[in-house]
This record gives structure tokens, C-alpha cells and sequence, in this order.
């Protein structure tokens, strides 16, 4: 019974929902009658077959279809369950009842059990407690009937209507008005423009139509190509649109790619047609280049595809294919000194053609092309040619690095390396003892561009005497561009001889507990080695500018540095008979007779010397100096009186090195000085942090166009029509040009690898190899994408981006500075473990200040416990850190290591950890108070690690500020280089106030803050602590008394010129430690030094349109290594990108940028970013210095205001 209540309220449900649905139906059915009525009276009315009896046999149709509809709505039956899901969306408090009693029902009709009659009666007894006909109530019923019979209405009405509207009188109207229409067709008045006209291939055509007092109604473009295949592919009808009450109708063809011919059609009439004529200015595709090297550095030729620039050695021969679009008449390379090399016509591709240059030095030429019609390419391409040159061997004594005092038994081993571009033919060791003739060793020549020496010297074996000198060399023997050998000789390094036995005697300590002079009171064995110490500096200064004659000759500066020699060796000698007069025994006098005897044949032999006979005039002159320097060797005391004072300072003078090694043996340290430990920036570390940006950016770009292609073939295949198919491969082309412009930069980059100081060793080749490989990949990628096969262009892409980033990795594993990331991570892990400290003890502090008990400080007992349980894992992995740097630095940084095991070491000692474990505890325990004294050891702790660790990471990273400084610096000279070019360029955009603003921001600051902090009298560009005087009674770290580096000829007259600089130690030092260098004295023709001068001056034109761009950029990407703000890095990785792409620009077109967009986007920006670092500078420096917190840049039309409120904000008012 029960079951059949059920069926009964559903099927009520159910009827109601038939009711509603066939009213709807029919009212809708009805209205598209209406419409379909309109659609056959209109065909019938312009076809003209329609009759009377249309209308009405319609209308028979129609009711009886409606009435087959209105039966087969109302039979049709709705699903018992799918009512049920209706009604308990409308009653959700059902709970899915009544669909449980539907689903029991029909699963075992007939023989229900208890528990599905409780569920069936408990739906039913919701239904008498609610209306289950709600869910379609009546109002929707009757809007639904209302509907129908309202379209119903409107059916029979417009049917009866048009039923009365004869079609044929109607038609016949229509033709009256297009007879009347055309009988009036030569009223118009109408003209074309362009008319018949020539267009550049792939431009667009506007096509305007210009009529008279009378205008159409519609007026269309026919445009048809003289190159498709079907007609009605060929035919293309595009509307004209009126220009507002102008009587102009207007049109665009969006591309034009082949001939075409047109004409306008309005209100049935034509125009004569018109042709367009498509032409091409000539245009370079790619150019190739085949490279024939020497003979002397045994490689084979070499080709490159798709190139802009072509490195390689000197003397090479280079033949560039280019291939155009089309014959030209006349193609001609123009070099930038004016001269014309004509390309000739290949004799397989009429569009082909070759030149061959002799590449003798650097060049760069546009490529000039006129076709037969006398046009001429819009863009000249640049080609450069680079021409390196045939560097002589690098030639390094790695030890002895210094001149030594040897005793007539000993043995001195000699080693050294020797690295060539192209390997040495021949290398050795040259030596001379005494007075005998030079002695010349050859060595074995090794596999590769580098040679090993290792060469063992017997003094016995050789003779030696007391007081004799021994000077030695090492040499190699290469090839010259000329073919022929060329010999290269290293630094002249001395070994005097010494006595056997040198006594020490200990002598009374003067008062004050100074140390005495080693010599005797009357200091003349000071004086003795004061001129043994100059006369050897003249012979090493005229070593040096013998060897390097033939550069110092070509720079003008070969006459200035001989006459400082030749004065030099002048005093010396005065000095020298001043000496004689007070000498008191036979041999000594001898001896100063025969030095001064050899000193004034080398000044006679020096004022002879020209710079046409420069290297055999010297080398007379160098044989007598070092007569000379032998001669004074006998002078020497062998006797010293040596005192000590109450300091612990020995005597000075010749014999410290044997007093240190005799007294101080056992306080040897076998650490670096922390001096020479300090990482300081070489050349070489500088280009490689160079070339791993350059390889991350590269990367990067290559990643983006991945991508951008890979959203483009998705598109492609998405496209539906044709207009958007051609939008896509307009992107398509800029594709292909940001990928021949990476192409470029990869070119660039491998030609920067070549220059390098030492091209030829292993890793460079290897490097060198890869790069090449990246380019071919991307060289394939860019030939897809030419032919439209984007697939095989990604393919190609992804693999140049992912050998990028192996190659960038791979640079950043053998640089210099490895643990610089591993030392910039641990130091961020260790501030932020003594932040989270810092926090933790705030809020240990506010718990047990609150006195209140409630379930609210359970909680935050729990959190807290948390946050130190989490500190104890943090403080493990900063320790961790710790060990694992130092165990891995112990070999090549061994002060890192000792400074990282030594906090490693105290760290473990005070055991934070188990402070960190016992507060937790204590803390769970309800012990607030004992738990902050736990606390608070481990605090202790954390900050002493935090700072050991930052003065770690500073001997690596070097300090912060004073990169901020140095960063700071940088900017305003970049600023300064493009602001000039915009000055140049755009004299009126030049002369906007904003350096004026920033000039007057910057002197109307403190002055503790101007310049990035500098204090007053300091000088720009100098390192820390440069130009100051050290405090009285101190000396300069890592120097002598006397002011000179140990094992350096610091009072050298050859120091003031290139060729007698010191022998100065290799070291290394951070980028972010990196000061801009000044040249003491004009460098050397070819040298490094000579390039880098440009660096201030931006080069004819400037940063983005001169040659210095990539200096330029190399120096702001400096700037961003500099700073360690996360945001900082990223505003100035903006400006630099946004510079890159405006060069890019520049470079493609041949055309200035708008400037104004260029100060906006670049210039501006680097001005905000000196502000942002000056904040940093000043808040770094002085914690009271009054700086804006906000970090967002100020609005430019607020910067006035917001200036002048510090600065009455400084002053008190």
C-alpha cells in the first residue's frame, strides 16, 4: 500500500513537469514558425514561383506538426528516480531519504522487508508535511501556458499577413528600384588612388576611393593575385569603409606577396582594373664564412654558418658567401676606414656571392647592395672581423717566485709553466754564474699547449763561489705571424752566493728597546745594501726593457724610460763613490773600484743606446750593470750585530729572513696570511663571472623562445581561419629574428672565449668545443623556424638551452670562487637561524610575562616547543654546512678552512643544540623561567655562529658595504656614459632636469652620506683604507719598514713604466671587492690594459648605439653581482635587459631609439636604483641615519616634495 502512495505522489510530480515542458515547447515552436514564415515569403517574393495557396498550406503544416509535438510531449514518462533527485534538491532535509526508498523499491518490487517499509513510510510522511508539488509550482505552469498562447498568436497573425501581401507585386518593386537605380550609374563620379602603383614585398596597400556629390550605398575592393592557382582562390572581396561625412572609401590589403591586379565595385559598377606591381629591395639571407688558418697553428679550415662576426687568428684568410634575395647589379663591402671590396657573382647560384679577405687586423664593414633598378638595401648588414693576435708564450716561474740567497752546496729546483696559443716549438732554462758565458738548457717538449719545467740546479756541480751572482731565466721559442721562431724570455731572477759561515753576534740594546742596524753603529753595511738593492732593480728594469723593446718603441715611451734608467744608474753611481771614501780595507776597495769601474761603462754604454739599435745597445749595458751588482756582492759584512728589542722585533736589513727563520721557527704558520688569503679579484676571475652570466642569460632567452614557440605551434594548429593563421606566422618572424639574434650573442660569446688570455688549454678548448655544438643547435633551430617546421625547432632549441646551462655549470665548478655560493648560503642559514632565535626568545619573554592561566598559553607552549624543535634541525644543517665547506676548502682555501673549523669547533663546544632540547623541555614542563635562561645560552651561541660565519663568508665574499659602495660608484659612471649619449643624441632630452635634481639631492645631503657614504677627501675608486696614512708607531699590513712587498723591487726606477713593473703575486680576489682600476702609465700597444681604458668613455656613439656596449653591459651585470638584494639584483637585471633589447633594436634597424623612452626605461631606473643604494649605504653605516622605510620608488611628480620633507626633517624644523 505503502508502495503504491509512493508511485501516486511521484507520478503527480511527474505530470506536472510534462504540463510545463509541452507549453514551453509548443511556445517556442510557434516562434520559430513565425520566423520560417518570413524566410519563405521572402524566397518566394524574389524567386517569383510563389502562389495563393502558400501561405495557407503552410499553415496546415505547422498546426499539424504542433499538434504531433503536443502528443509526443505529454506521453512522455519521467524516471521515478530522477524525480526523486528534483524533489530532494527542493527539500534538502530529505537527507536522501526518498531516493533511498526509490532505489529499494526497485530493486526488489514485491517483497519489501521492515527496514524499506520504515523508509518508505518516512517519506511519505514528509510528503504530508510538505507539498512535494512546489518543485514545479503553479505560477511557472501558467507563465508557460501564457507563452504558448501568445506565440500562438503571433504565429496565425504574421501568417494571415503575409498571406494577404502578394509576393509578386513585391517583387516587381524590388526590380523597379534596381532599374531605377541603374539607369542613374553615370552620375558617380570616382577616383582611385594609388591606382596602378609598386609596392615593397610582404607591405601592406591602402586603396581609397574618392567619389563626387553622389555616393554608393556599398562599395567593395576585387582584388585578384597574378599567382594563384584557382580563380577562386585568386579572387579576394574586401568592403570599403566611409571615412565619417567624407565621401572617401578606404580598404587595406594587410600583406601584398606577389602581383596583383584590382578594381572597385560599388552599386553594381566596376572601375578599370588597376595593377600593383610587387618589388624587393635587396636584402642579405645569411652569410657564411669559411676560414683558412695558418700553417703554423696546424688547423684545419673551419665553417661558419649564418654569422655576423668572424674571429680568428692573424693572418688567416676568411671567404665570405652571402647569400641575397635576389641578383644585384653591384654588392660591395664598405670597411669603416672607407675602403670597397667587390663581391663576385657564384657561378652555380645567380643570388650567390663571395669575397676573400686576408684578415692583418680588426675590421668591421657594412655590406652595400644595389639591384638592377638602382635600389639599394635599406639595412645594411654589419660584418666584423676580429683578428686575433699570435700572443707570444705566457711564461710564469712558479718558484722560486723571488730572488734568493743560496750557499755554494745547495741545490735550487726551478719549475715553471709555459702556455702558448698555438704550443711552443722549443722551452728551457737559461742561466749565467759569475762571469761565464750563459748557459742555454733545452728541455723536452710536452704533448699540449702547456709545458711543465722542472729543472734542478747543483751550485757544487756548477762551480759556485762566495759572492758570486747566478741569474736565470726561462725561455720558449714559438712562431710569429711571419712564420718564423720568435724566442720569449721570463723575468730575470737572481741567486747570490753566499759565504758558508755568517756570524751573528748579539749587541747591546739601544734604550727605548728598538732594534739596532745589523751593520754597526755607523749603519755602513746598511748603506752597502741599499746599493747592492738598487743596482739590482737597474738591471732588472734594463732586462725588461730590452725584452720588451719592440712594444715600448711602438708606444713612444722607449726614450723616457731609458733616460730614468740612465739617471738611475748616474745617482747610484755618486752615491756609490760616497761609499768608497769611507771603505777601509784593500778588498773592499778593490771591489767598489771594479763595480764603479762597471757602473760607468754601463752609463756610458746607456747614453748610446737608440731606439733603431735598441736590443744589442742594451744588452752590452745590461752585461755591465750586472758586472756591477756581482762586484758589490764583496761588500758585504759577513759579521752582524743584531739586537732585539723589548717588542720582539729583530733587527732589520738584509739577514731578517735567516734571523726569522733562526728564532721564529717554531711560530711558523702554515695557513696563507690572511693578506694573500683575501679573495681579490683577477682579470681572469672578473672574465669568468663574465662568461657564467653571459651563459645564464643566454640560457634563459633560449628558454623563453622554447617556450614561445612551443605556444605557437599550439596555436597554429588551433587556427581556424585564415587572417589568424597569417597573424601567427607575422610572430612566427619575429621568432626567427629573436632567435638569429641569441645566434649572435652566442657568436659573440665563443669569439670572447677566444680572446681570452689563455685560449688554448684544455678546458677552453673543451669549452670552446661546446659553444660550438650550441651554436649548430641553434643555427638548426633557426632553419626550422625559417622553413616552418617548428617541432624540429624546439627540438633544437631545448638542447642549446640545456647545453647552456651545462656549460654555465660547468664554468661555475672550476672558477675561482666555488665556495661562493656554499658560503652566500651558509651565511643567509645563519642569519636567519639567529632571526628565528630572536623571535623565539620575544615571545618565551611574553609568556612569561603574562601571569594569566588559560588553554590559550597551552597553545602557544606547543607552538613554541615547535618552532625549537625546528631550530635544533636548522642549526643542524648550518653546522653541517660548516663541516662540509671546510673539509672541501682545506685543500685550496686553507684560512677558509681553519676559520670555518674553528667555528665549527667553539660552536660544539658551548652546544647550542642541547641548550635548544633542554628549553623545550623545560618549557613543556610549565618552567617559563628556567627555560628563557636556556634560552638565552643558545641564543648566545646562534649569534657568535652567525658571526663567525659572516666573517667567514666576508674573506670570500668581501664586505657588503663597501660593494654597495663600489656598486653605487658603477652606476654613476654608467649613468653618466648613457646620460651623455642621450645629451649627444637629443640635446633638449639631454638637458632635463632630473641630473640637475640628482646633482643637488646629492651635495644637500650629510656629509656622511654623499657619494655612497664616503667620507670627505676620499677619492672615488680607491680600495678601503686607500689614500689614508696608517696611525703613528704602525705600518701597513703585509709590508716591510722600508714600504716594499717581501720578494718585490718596489724602489725600482723601472717601476714607473710597463716594462719594469714588479714581479707581482697572483691572487684572488671577490667580484663584489672589484675597484675600477687606473692606469699609472700609458699601457703597451695590444695590451689588456690598453682595451680597458675605453671602459669610461662609452666609445664613439655611446652604450646603446656605440661600439663599448658590451663593456658596458659586462660592467652593470658587475653591479648585479655586487648587490645582494634579491630586488635590487632584479631591478637591475630589468634596466640591463631593457638596454640589450633597445641595442638589439638598433642593431636590426639601423635606426637612433626614440630617446625619451630610453631615459624613461633605462636611464631613470638607474638613477632610482643609486637612491635605493645610497638608503642601503647609509643605513649600513649609520643606524641613526635618516632613510625612507618604504622601498617602494617615489612617484616622479612627488620627488621634489618628498625631498624637501627629510631635509627639513634632518634639520629640526
Amino acid at each position: 500500500m505503502t508502495e503504491l502512495h509512493l508511485d501516486y505522489l511521484l507520478q503527480n510530480v511527474g505530470d506536472r513537469y510534462r504540463r510545463h515542458n509541452t507549453w514551453r515547447l509548443l511556445a517556442l515552436y510557434w516562434l520559430a514558425v513565425s520566423v520560417v514564415a518570413f524566410v519563405v515569403w521572402g524566397i518566394s517574393a524574389v524567386a517569383g514561383y510563389s502562389t495563393s495557396y502558400t501561405m495557407p498550406l503552410y499553415l496546415l503544416a505547422a498546426l499539424s506538426v504542433g499538434f504531433l509535438t503536443y502528443l509526443v510531449s505529454r506521453s512522455r514518462l519521467h524516471d521515478a528516480q530522477w524525480l526523486a533527485r528534483r524533489i530532494e534538491a527542493q527539500h534538502p532535509d530529505l537527507n536522501s531519504l526518498l531516493l533511498t526508498a526509490v532505489e529499494q523499491r526497485d530493486s526488489q518490487p514485491g517483497r519489501m522487508g521492515y527496514l524499506q517499509q520504515t523508509v518508505i513510510q518516512q517519506a511519505l510522511d514528509h510528503a504530508r508535511l510538505h507539498d512535494w508539488r512546489d518543485v514545479v509550482p503553479d505560477t511557472k505552469i501558467h507563465r508557460a501556458q501564457y507563452a504558448h498562447v501568445a506565440s500562438l498568436i503571433m504565429m496565425l497573425g504574421v501568417t494571415i499577413w503575409l498571406w494577404s501581401v502578394n509576393p509578386r507585386t513585391a517583387q516587381a518593386v524590388i526590380f523597379d528600384e534596381v532599374a531605377t537605380t541603374n539607369s542613374s550609374l553615370a552620375d558617380f563620379e570616382i577616383q582611385v588612388d594609388p591606382g596602378s602603383v609598386e609596392v615593397e614585398r610582404g607591405t601592406g596597400l591602402v586603396i581609397t576611393a574618392r567619389f563626387g556629390a553622389r555616393m554608393p550605398v556599398d562599395v567593395n575592393l576585387l582584388a585578384t593575385s597574378a599567382t594563384t592557382k584557382t580563380e577562386t582562390d585568386a579572387a579576394q572581396t574586401l568592403p570599403m569603409q566611409k571615412s565619417l561625412d567624407d565621401p572617401l572609401f578606404g580598404a587595406r590589403i594587410g600583406i601584398v606577396e606577389s602581383d596583383l591586379t584590382y578594381t572597385v565595385e560599388y552599386d553594381g559598377q566596376r572601375t578599370e582594373e588597376f595593377q600593383v606591381t610587387v618589388f624587393e629591395y635587396p636584402r642579405l639571407l645569411q652569410a657564411d664564412a669559411r676560414i683558412e688558418f695558418p700553417s703554423y697553428t696546424n688547423q684545419e679550415p673551419e665553417i661558419a654558418e649564418d654569422v655576423r662576426q668572424v674571429t680568428a687568428v692573424e693572418l688567416s684568410t676568411v671567404t665570405l658567401s652571402f647569400a641575397l634575395n635576389k641578383s644585384v647589379a653591384q654588392a660591395v663591402l664598405l670597411s669603416d676606414d672607407g675602403q670597397n671590396v667587390p663581391l663576385s657573382m657564384t657561378v652555380d647560384d645567380p643570388h650567390g656571392y663571395v669575397a676573400t679577405l686576408p684578415m692583418r687586423e680588426s675590421r668591421n664593414y657594412t655590406l652595400q647592395l644595389t639591384d638592377a633598378e638602382g635600389r639599394k638595401n635599406k639595412r645594411p648588414p654589419l660584418i666584423s672581423l676580429k683578428v686575433l693576435p699570435n700572443r707570444r708564450p705566457d711564461i710564469q716561474l712558479t718558484f722560486p717566485s723571488r730572488d734568493q740567497r743560496v750557499s755554494p752546496l745547495e741545490e735550487m729546483l726551478i719549475t715553471g709553466t709555459i702556455n702558448d696559443d698555438f704550443g711552443v716549438v722549443a722551452h728551457g732554462v737559461a742561466y749565467t754564474i759569475g762571469d761565464a758565458q750563459p748557459q742555454i738548457l733545452k728541455l723536452d717538449n710536452q704533448a699540449g699547449a702547456t709545458q711543465q719545467i722542472s729543472q734542478q740546479l747543483r751550485f757544487e756541480e756548477l762551480g759556485a763561489q762566495p759572492d758570486q751572482l747566478m741569474s736565470y731565466y726561462l725561455w720558449a721559442d714559438d712562431v710569429d705571424p711571419d712564420g718564423q721562431i720568435r724566442r720569449t724570455e721570463s723575468d730575470m731572477y737572481f741567486a747570490e752566493v753566499r759565504h758558508f759561515e755568517e756570524i751573528f753576534r748579539q749587541g747591546q740594546s739601544p734604550p727605548g728597546g728598538g732594534g739596532g742596524p745589523p751593520g754597526g753603529a755607523s749603519g755602513q753595511g746598511e748603506k752597502i745594501g741599499d746599493l747592492i738593492k738598487l743596482q739590482k732593480d737597474i738591471v732588472t728594469a734594463t732586462w725588461k726593457i730590452r725584452r720588451n723593446a719592440a712594444d715600448i718603441v711602438a708606444a713612444k715611451l722607449f726614450d723616457e724610460q731609458l733616460q730614468i734608467i740612465t739617471q738611475s744608474q748616474a745617482q747610484l753611481l755618486e752615491k756609490l763613490s760616497e761609499v768608497i771614501a769611507k771603505l777601509t780595507d784593500n778588498e773592499s776597495q778593490q771591489a767598489a773600484a771594479i763595480a764603479q769601474t762597471h757602473m760607468t761603462t754601463a752609463v756610458d754604454r746607456l747614453n748610446g743606446v737608440s731606439s733603431d739599435t735598441a736590443e744589442p745597445s742594451l744588452l752590452t749595458a745590461y752585461a755591465a750593470e750586472r758586472a756591477a751588482y756581482q762586484a758589490l756582492l764583496k761588500l758585504r759584512a759577513r759579521e752582524h750585530e743584531v739586537t732585539k728589542g723589548q717588542q720582539g722585533g729583530g733587527g732589520g736589513g738584509r739577514s731578517q729572513q735567516q734571523l726569522q727563520q733562526l728564532e721564529l721557527a717554531d711560530n711558523e704558520n702554515r695557513y696563507q696570511n690572511q693578506s694573500t688569503a683575501q679573495s681579490q679579484t683577477t682579470d681572469a676571475k672578473r672574465e669568468t663571472n663574465q662568461l657564467v652570466n653571459r651563459l645564464r642569460e643566454l640560457a634563459q632567452r633560449q628558454n623563453d623562445l622554447n617556450e614561445r614557440i612551443q605556444e605557437l605551434q599550439s596555436a597554429l594548429q588551433a587556427a581556424k581561419d585564415e587572417a589568424e593563421r597569417r597573424e601567427l606566422e607575422r610572430r612566427l618572424k619575429r621568432l626567427r629574428e629573436d632567435q638569429r639574434e641569441i645566434l649572435r650573442d652566442a657568436d659573440e660569446l665563443r669569439d670572447r672565449m677566444q680572446q681570452s688570455p689563455q685560449p688554448q688549454q684544455a678546458e677552453a678548448q673543451q669549452a670552446q668545443e661546446q659553444v660550438n655544438q650550441t651554436r649548430e643547435n641553434m643555427h638548426r633551430s633557426s632553419e626550422a623556424l625559417e622553413q616552418g617546421q617548428l617541432s624540429q625547432a624546439l627540438n633544437a632549441g631545448t638542447r642549446a638551452q640545456r647545453q647552456l646551462q651545462q656549460l654555465r655549470d660547468d664554468f661555475r665548478k672550476k672558477s675561482a670562487g666555488a665556495f661562493a655560493d656554499d658560503m652566500q648560503n651558509m651565511r643567509d642559514a645563519a642569519r636567519e637561524l639567529a632571526e628565528e632565535q630572536q623571535q623565539v626568545a620575544d615571545e618565551l619573554k611574553a609568556l612569561q610575562e603574562d601571569k594569566t592561566k588559560s588553554l590559550r598559553d597551552v597553545r602557544q607552549k606547543d607552538q613554541l616547543a615547535e618552532k625549537l624543535k625546528q631550530q635544533q634541525q636548522q642549526l643542524d644543517n648550518v653546522l653541517r654546512q660548516v663541516r662540509d665547506v671546510s673539509q672541501a676548502a682545506e685543500d685550496s682555501e686553507p684560512l677558509l678552512s681553519k676559520q670555518l673549523y674553528d667555528t665549527l669547533r667553539k660552536t660544539q663546544q658551548k652546544q647550542p643544540g642541547r641548550a635548544l632540547d633542554a628549553t623545550r623541555q623545560l618549557l613543556e614542563r610549565g618552567s617559563a623561567e628556567r627555560a628563557a635562561q636556556a634560552e638565552r645560552i643558545a641564543r648566545d651561541s646562534i649569534d657568535e655562529l652567525k658571526s663567525s660565519v659572516e666573517h667567514a663568508a666576508e674573506s670570500v665574499l668581501g664586505n657588503e658595504t663597501e660593494a654597495l659602495k663600489r656598486a653605487k660608484q658603477e652606476l654613476a659612471e654608467l649613468t653618466e656614459q648613457l646620460n651623455n649619449e642621450i645629451a649627444q643624441a637629443d640635446p633638449q632630452q639631454g638637458q632635463s632636469p632630473q641630473g640637475a635634481q640628482q646633482q643637488q639631492k646629492s651635495e644637500q645631503l650629510p656629509p656622511g652620506q654623499q657619494q655612497g657614504g664616503q667620507q670627505p677627501g676620499n677619492r672615488p675608486g680607491k680600495q678601503p683604507g686607500q689614500g689614508q696614512q696608517p696611525a703613528q708607531g704602525q705600518q701597513p699590513s703585509g709590508q716591510q719598514p722600508g714600504g716594499a712587498q717581501p720578494g718585490e723591487n718596489s724602489d725600482s726606477p723601472s717601476s714607473q713604466s710597463p716594462a719594469g713593473g714588479g714581479r707581482g703575486q697572483n691572487q684572488r680576489r671577490s667580484l663584489r671587492d672589484r675597484a675600477p682600476q687606473q692606469s699609472v702609465s700609458q699601457p703597451t700597444p695590444g695590451s689588456p690594459q690598453q682595451s680597458s681604458q675605453s671602459s669610461t668613455g662609452g666609445g664613439p656613439g655611446g652604450p646603446i648605439t656605440g661600439d663599448d656596449f658590451l663593456q658596458w653591459s659586462d660592467r652593470l651585470r658587475d653591479v648585479e653581482e655586487m648587490v645582494e638584494d634579491p630586488a635590487l639584483r632584479e631591478q637591475v637585471a630589468t634596466v640591463r635587459d631593457r638596454a640589450r633589447s633597445m641595442r638589439a633594436e638598433f642593431r636590426r634597424h639601423s635606426k637612433e631609439p626614440n630617446w625619451s623612452l630610453v631615459e624613461s626605461m633605462v636611464a631613470q631606473p638607474l638613477l632610482e636604483l643609486q637612491d635605493r643604494l645610497r638608503e642601503e649605504i647609509a643605513k649600513r653605516e649609520s643606524p641613526d641615519a635618516l632613510v625612507p622605510i618604504d622601498r617602494d620608488p617615489v612617484p616622479p611628480q612627488y620627488r621634489e616634495i618628498v625631498r624637501r620633507y627629510y631635509e627639513r626633517l634632518g634639520s629640526g624644523q
